[in-house]
């Protein structure tokens, strides 16, 4: 049903639009909130979070962060865990739009962390240089993925 609390609507069972009957179809979630990036567990290094927030709408999380990676020049791979939902069982590529010290590409991972790919080298978790994650290394990531 629909109630209304405080002139707020809500559908306790989601929404349907239209003459649209199908229960797939409903838009059942809306969500904002902030969320932490750290580096993956048994990495060195830490991350600073300066600006990271989300907006999820139905199975569609989209983030927004910037901050800086700290000493992490110690990593054979860089990994860094802490988005908000779990990601459908895939990888998938995330854009670094910005990165003051090297060109790289990240990929999330369904095992719950971004890695990140150099542009210049294939493979899984290869050719990232760890050099240039010194101090205050600073990152911009935007993606949209899928729950």
């Amino acid at each position: 049903g629909i109630d209304d609390v405080s002139g707020v609507a809500r559908a306790t069972s989601g929404l349907l639009f239209n003459a649209d009957t199908a229960d797939a179809n409903k838009l059942d979630d809306y969500e904002e909130g902030t969320f932490t990036l750290a580096m993956y567990s048994g990495q060195s290094g830490t991350i600073t979070n300066y600006f990271a927030k989300y907006t999820k709408i139905g199975r569609n999380v989209t983030l927004n962060f910037y901050g800086t990676i700290n000493n992490a020049t110690g990593n054979s791979v860089v990994r860094i865990s802490g988005f908000p939902f779990s990601l459908a069982n895939i990888h998938y590529a995330a854009t670094a739009n910005y990165s003051n010290s090297q060109s790289v590409q990240l990929f999330m991972s369904s095992g719950g962390y971004f890695y990140y790919q150099n542009t210049t080298v294939g493979g899984n978790n290869q050719g990232q240089d760890t050099s240039w994650l010194d101090a205050a290394t600073g990152i911009a990531i935007n993606v949209t993925y899928i729950t």
